[in-house]
């Protein structure tokens, strides 16, 4: 999907008739009538600007509460992209009385929709979307592998995915047979359980996989910062697809 590209102002402005536009006489322009119009289309013009963030992207620079915003400006958050209503400094984009949330996703839909779960490009996927975290501790985001080596992948990204291993059941014995467990229909004979036989495997298929310093920068609540991960991954993650969330 292509937005053409139109200035809406330039066409207001070619709405009014010769008249309106310069005096004749004295070839004087009419400036209030030309405010007047680029007024009216002004809100076509936020609108346009809306529309193409939303299917592009936002290129603007991330939030930080150590700078003072205007009315207009627009920053990228993990929770999207926001427009100033009031100038202020340091207040959140949460307080909806100073920030209106523009698209829902500062990375745009042409680009979010070609996402899918495939490890390298799940991969890419987070450290773009968390990237300015990661910058802003000392990371560097998304690396390309290069090469394999029986550890794994490598190099491996910042934010990076590993595959777990499936659950599987079994009738844990003792390591002495002598003094093996015995089962009954009702009962068993022994409690024994060997700590180097018994091992609890995980019943999710991968890990997202999460620098300690970025994740508490998503949100300084690990319940929230979960929550803010998920909300992006389970769009690409299929259904019944299990994965836990990991730090390092």
């Amino acid at each position: 999907m292509t937005i053409p590209r139109i200035n809406q102002q330039n066409i207001a402005l070619n709405m009014l008739p010769p008249s309106k536009r310069v005096n004749i006489s004295t070839l004087e322009s009419y400036p209030k009538w030309k405010q007047w119009f680029i007024g009216l289309a002004s809100q076509m013009v936020w609108l346009h600007s809306v529309c193409k963030s939303y299917i592009y992207g936002s290129a603007n620079l991330y939030y930080n509460d150590v700078i003072y915003y205007n009315v207009g400006d627009r920053v990228n958050t993990v929770f999207g992209v926001f427009e100033c209503i009031i100038s202020n400094y340091g207040v959140s984009v949460t307080n909806s009385f100073y920030w209106y949330k523009i698209t829902p996703n500062f990375i745009g839909v042409s680009e979010r929709v070609l996402y899918q779960k495939s490890r390298i490009v799940l991969e890419y996927a987070l450290n773009r979307q968390f990237g300015y975290q990661l910058s802003q501790n000392g990371f560097s985001g998304f690396r390309q592998p290069e090469s394999y080596s029986s550890t794994g992948q490598l190099p491996l990204s910042d934010i990076y995915i590993s595959s777990s291993s499936p659950a599987s059941v079994s009738i844990v014995m003792y390591q002495n047979r002598r003094v093996s467990n015995t089962l009954y229909d009702h009962s068993s004979g022994y409690f024994m359980f060997g700590s180097l036989i018994l091992t609890a495997a995980s019943s999710y298929q991968f890990t997202v996989n999460i620098p300690s310093s970025v994740y508490g920068s998503i949100d300084s609540n690990p319940v929230t910062a979960e929550a803010i991960v998920r909300q992006f991954v389970d769009k690409y993650c299929l259904i019944g697809v299990g994965y836990s969330i990991n730090t390092y």
